[in-house]
C-alpha cells in the first residue's frame, strides 16, 4: 500500500486563533478504515467541476426509492472474518445486489468480489422525492 502525507499550515499573525492545518492523507487501495473518534468527510460538490448536469425528477426519484428494499440485518461469520471490527448488532440497510439493479452507478465491487453501495448519492435521491 502506498501512502502519501501533505501537510499544509497556514499562519496568521492578525489573529492566531485563525491559525490552520490541515493534513491530507492520500491512501490507494487502502482497504477497510476503522475509526474509533468522529470522521468527517467532504465531498468535492462544485459545479466548476461537473458537467452533463440534470435535475432529478421528484416522480423519477419516487419511483427509484420505492424499487429500493431497506433491510435489518446482521452481519454473517463471512463479514466478520473479512473485517473483524464488525459486531452482532442489528443493522440496517440496503442490499448492494438490489440496488444494482435499480441505480447501478451508486454499487462498486471490492477487489476481492464484495459488493458496496455509495449510501451519500442517496441524499439527492431523498432529497428530490421529498419535493
Amino acid at each position: 500500500m502506498e501512502t502519501k502525507y501533505n501537510w499544509e499550515y497556514k499562519r496568521n499573525d492578525n489573529d492566531p486563533e485563525a491559525d490552520t492545518v490541515t493534513d491530507h492523507v492520500d491512501y490507494v487501495n487502502c482497504g477497510t478504515i476503522h475509526a474509533t473518534e468522529d470522521v468527517i468527510v467532504l465531498f468535492s460538490s462544485d459545479s466548476t467541476l461537473k458537467e452533463d448536469i440534470n435535475c432529478i425528477s421528484s416522480e423519477g426519484a419516487k419511483e427509484m426509492i420505492k424499487k429500493l428494499r431497506p433491510v435489518f440485518f446482521k452481519w454473517n461469520k463471512k463479514a466478520k472474518e473479512v473485517n473483524d471490527k464488525r459486531d452482532d448488532r442489528v443493522k440496517m440497510g440496503l442490499l448492494a445486489q438490489e440496488v444494482e439493479k435499480v441505480i447501478p452507478s451508486i454499487v462498486y465491487t471490492t477487489d476481492k468480489g464484495y459488493k458496496s453501495i455509495d449510501y451519500i448519492q442517496l441524499i439527492s435521491l431523498l432529497i428530490a422525492a421529498i419535493k
